[in-house]
């Protein structure tokens, strides 16, 4: 896989994992309101599977390395025309070369649990919030299993940050302020039985030997 050649900014974290946070430091800026609150989860020492966070300096840099710095002033003033639509947009960011930073950091992680099954989700800077959730609007991959799969799921969900239904709800529920794109990757565990909170939610009960994050999210 190719990754960028420009030089590291060794001041700004790519991926950062559970211990290298401080507990007071408030960090939603950094990797968005889901991984803040796994983060949370983790200092309370919670048995939340693992995980790192591919934070919204990332998708910012690669962004900036790959010439689309008109996403970037996008992100910063969301609520303006996107720059890029449709076909071009999901070119442009199914093509990003990944820094190689990112490419180290994600290949560690994955390294680690040489027979696990990842996911990858999103974790915005807007959601989460106590004004705005952006509940259900971002994507998520799930069933990971090589360092080729991570990679394009990283790329689905930074596109995701761009769909017309984050676009619409920004509209209508957001008057300024810049957004962020951070990511968790996490090891996914197996569940032999899965609890659904509605009798219309079907999600893990029809897949078999299905995979599931089993913490940070509701379950009954």
């Amino acid at each position: 896989m190719k990754t960028a050649k420009q030089p590291e900014a060794q001041d700004i974290a790519l991926v950062m994992a559970p211990e290298s946070i401080d507990p007071a430091q408030d960090v939603r800026a950094l990797v968005g309101g889901k991984a803040a609150s796994l983060f949370e989860l983790k200092g309370w020492e919670l048995p939340v599977p693992a995980f790192c966070c591919i934070t919204t300096a990332a998708l910012e840099q690669t962004l900036l390395r790959n010439d689309l710095a008109e996403l970037l002033h996008w992100m910063r003033q969301p609520t303006a025309q996107l720059p890029l639509s449709g076909d071009a947009l999901e070119q442009a960011i199914m093509n990003l070369v990944l820094p190689a930073a990112l490419v180290r950091d994600v290949q560690l992680f994955l390294q680690a649990y040489p027979d696990a099954h990842f996911a990858v989700r999103s974790s915005g800077t807007l959601e989460d919030a106590a004004d705005n959730s952006f509940a259900g609007l971002y994507r998520t991959v799930l069933n990971l299993k090589t360092f080729d799969d991570v990679c394009h799921a990283i790329k689905t969900c930074w596109l995701g940050l761009f769909d017309e239904r984050v676009l619409v709800y920004l509209n209508e529920r957001v008057e300024n302020g810049a957004m962020g794109l951070a990511l968790v990757l996490q090891r996914l565990v197996p569940a032999e039985k899965v609890a659904c909170c509605s009798p219309s939610i079907r999600c893990a009960a029809a897949i078999p030997k299905c995979w599931r994050v089993t913490l940070g999210q509701k379950r009954w």
